[in-house]
């Protein structure tokens, strides 16, 4: 025959094929229709179509070596079956168009393969969503029952009603998870189960067959329906969809009481901040030629941060910073109870700096834990006898400076930090406080800010600003030191930063 002849008479076989298997629903059908296509075109005398999973489909009797010829049924790259020919009726070998035109059936048939999968896949899809929609429908109105409920028990109540109504459970228990405990148990013609460690726990106690349990935690235990019939496996999937909601409306109720709590200690906290701050001096005390500043941002809320300036008369000016350890409110009350401290001894003594840290440091002993300690610097400015008497309770070195010299002197004699040891020792130093000195005096969190890099701003950092700024006033120098370190942590607080500074401006 022609090639041009046969060429038309395949491209009319696949048109027709085409149309066919186009109309075919099952996967049984299109590998009929293959079989009897290829069969029949070129007279073989028996063919099959095997799966991978073993299912297959035959024509033809069958022998050990009925099969000669094999074809590969492949769509994306998947093999999704197999066709096996056997030899023709007149014997003759197939040719190489042939091959290529029985190799275009093979792939037209695994296209019609794939989307009758993919319609048996959404037919199965679409009936077990249809079966959802109804469950979900009549479950909707308790659903809203329930979310609106403002207290576990009136839910787990609402759920062992429905259970009892929906399952015709008369038998039951409902537990549910206490906060990181046990579960509390809610009965219903059962003997008190009370609080169990497991749902298997509940159920041995009640004598019940069937429990169901959700996330861990809420659960059922149902025995005998009252029909007689038992719990089956539709009864535990409507337990399973109302055990969640249980769940999620638990978990509501437990976030709206955490959010209560939460704006409760919030405005706890407000309260406690707008206490510190009144505890900071409003206005620094003005002594005559003698500048004062002071600066503090604190990393939470509240801070462990203090500072504190009274004039003791009109020559002498008393100061101080601390460093309560920790952050937040126990550290905030420590802080208020050092500041209570510090304004009975400045009234009730001769403001001896030593007795004063000894004083403090019984206190802390007294009334804190073994953690908890204060780092201070004290110290009397005296414009009269020009003199800075001062002690370190292990607080950061203050650097005293003078405008007009690039030389500075870290301010370290005192003692280690007060509420560790009862019997600890101090002293005190005093030192030269002339016109033009200027003392600045800061906590860790100015020098330990860290960049994007965990690089700390560091002391050497801050001494050389301090003195490449030693021309400017205090303000201008205090407000340059602070920026500068927060800056360089860009905006991120490791802990509270305070500082002073304190300058000698004139006779």
């Amino acid at each position: 025959m022609p090639e041009k002849n046969t060429k038309l008479i395949e491209c009319s076989s696949f048109l027709e094929f085409s149309k066919t298997a186009n109309r075919i629903q099952t996967l049984a059908e299109i590998c009929d229709h293959l079989l009897l296509t290829v069969m029949g075109h070129f007279g073989i005398t028996r063919g099959a179509i095997e799966f991978p999973d073993g299912e297959r489909f035959a024509r033809g009797k069958e022998t050990e070596d009925s099969y000669h010829l094999l074809f590969t049924l492949t769509y994306a790259d998947a093999e999704l079956a197999t066709l096996k020919l056997g030899e023709r009726f007149n014997r003759q070998e197939f040719s190489e168009s042939e091959n290529i035109f029985i190799t275009g059936l093979c792939s037209l048939t695994a296209t019609f393969m794939n989307n009758i999968s993919s319609r048996k896949e959404l037919k199965d899809a679409n009936r077990r969503l249809s079966k959802k929609v109804l469950e979900l429908n009549s479950l909707f109105e308790l659903s809203r029952e329930l979310l609106l409920l403002k207290s576990v028990d009136n839910a787990a109540s609402l759920c062992l009603n429905e259970f009892s109504g929906q399952l015709m459970l008369r038998q039951m228990v409902v537990g549910v998870r206490k906060r990181g405990g046990d579960f509390r148990t809610y009965t219903r013609n059962v003997p008190v189960v009370g609080e169990c460690k497991t749902p298997n726990d509940a159920l041995k106690r009640s004598g019940l067959t069937q429990v169901v349990s959700v996330e861990d935690k809420v659960f059922l235990c149902a025995g005998v329906k009252l029909n007689g019939k038992s719990f089956d496996r539709s009864d535990r999937e409507f337990a399973i969809i109302l055990l969640n909601f249980l769940a999620t409306t638990i978990d509501n109720i437990r976030m709206v009481e955490d959010l209560v709590e939460k704006e409760k200690l919030e405005r706890e906290i407000r309260i406690a901040r707008e206490i510190q701050q009144k505890l900071l001096p409003v206005d620094l005390p003005a002594l005559n030629g003698v500048s004062t500043c002071a600066r503090m941002e604190t990393y939470g809320e509240v801070g462990g941060d203090y500072y504190d300036m009274i004039r003791l008369d009109d020559h002498r000016l008393f100061f101080l910073i601390a460093d309560v350890t920790g952050k937040g409110i126990p550290a905030s009350l420590i802080m208020a109870a050092v500041q209570s401290s510090i304004r009975t001894l400045t009234c009730t003594s001769d403001c001896d700096l030593v007795h004063m840290a000894e004083t403090l440091n019984r206190i802390l002993c007294e009334t804190t834990e073994g953690n908890k300690f204060v780092s201070m610097f004290l110290g009397i400015v005296d414009a009269r006898e020009r003199t800075l008497s001062c002690l370190n309770a292990g607080h950061n070195h203050p650097v005293l400076f003078h405008r007009d010299s690039p030389d500075y002197q870290t301010l370290e004699k005192g003692g280690m930090v007060l509420g560790l040891f009862e019997d600890a020792d101090f002293v005190s130093e005093t030192v030269p406080f002339q016109p033009g000195h200027r003392l600045f005096l800061y906590t860790d969190g100015v020098t330990e800010i860290t960049d994007e890099h965990g690089n700390e701003f560091g002391e050497e950092a801050l001494y050389a600003l301090l003195i490449r700024e030693r021309k400017d006033s205090c303000g201008d120098i205090l407000c340059k030191a602070v920026e500068t370190a927060v800056r360089f942590g860009r905006q991120r607080l490791v802990d509270d930063v305070t500082a002073l500074c304190i300058g000698f401006d004139s006779d």
